[in-house]
């Protein structure tokens, strides 16, 4: 891994962590992503492409959150905002459409919230009923 790493075959190594149940950690996902900006519109996009197939990577071995801080660091607040519902965390959904402020991820928020036990506790229903004012979906 470190050697294709080095090599920057990024797309074989992370294959070979699915094949062989590596599970994709922080520290080679930073060796993997450059910090700091791009300098042309091409490394841009390159570099998103890569983030994109590193979180699905992270997605398909379990590892949700990790998966939702790339996918935002791309941009696509749905994508992230769907792993954070996959790992199952109530209030982690919550303040992650609180911080969103789209429609679309108040919508997807609550939605989930109403398959968790929203019954027994009054602040998932306040929640529900606050996301879909603020998505304007009644």
């Amino acid at each position: 891994m470190p050697l294709l790493i080095g090599s920057k075959q990024y797309e074989r190594a992370l294959d070979i962590c699915i094949q062989q149940n590596v599970p994709i950690q922080e520290d080679l996902i930073k060796k993997m992503i450059p910090d700091g900006e791009p300098a042309t519109a091409i490394e841009k996009n390159k570099r998103n492409e890569l983030i994109k197939t590193i979180a699905e990577k992270c997605r398909k071995q379990g590892s949700f959150e990790m998966a939702s801080n790339l996918n935002l660091k791309v941009g696509d607040k749905i994508t992230s905002l769907k792993c954070l519902i996959e790992l199952g965390d109530p209030s982690k959904v919550i303040a992650f459409a609180n911080m969103a402020r789209n429609a679309d991820t108040y919508v997807l928020a609550a939605n989930f919230l109403q398959t968790a036990d929203w019954h027994q506790n009054p602040d998932l229903m306040k929640n529900i009923i606050l996301f879909y004012q603020k998505a304007k979906a009644f």
